[in-house]
């Protein structure tokens, strides 16, 4: 237990996150197609955290397509979602999820 009597959970992630905010698309294929927009706010090696207002299901496999500032695909992510959680904050969008990477193919 922490000093203030709050538990500590022990840190379990395999690779360290660092910041990181993007706009990106994300779909069953990377197609430009509309798709559910979402934004990451950090990544690491082998995952990433990002935000939606759309429910998506736990296990989804999907793609991630990261826009630069003219809209066009600059990178791709290929995940599965292993965490979800409904955020109750009126400044960031509904759902919080943990994508783990299966596959990156830079564009």
């Amino acid at each position: 237990m922490a000093e203030d009597g709050e538990r500590v959970i022990p840190e379990r992630r395999r690779f360290e996150r660092r910041g990181f905010l993007s706009v990106v698309r994300i779909g069953e294929d990377v197609s430009l197609e509309p798709k559910v927009a979402a934004k990451i706010l950090n990544i690491s090696q082998g995952g990433m955290y990002l935000e939606a207002d759309e429910a998506l299901d736990m296990g989804r496999k999907l793609f991630v397509s990261l826009l630069d500032p003219e809209g066009l695909i600059s990178d791709v992510y290929f995940g599965e979602i292993r965490w979800q959680k409904e955020l109750n904050d009126p400044y960031s969008a509904r759902f919080g999820y943990g994508i783990e990477f299966i596959r990156h193919t830079p564009c």
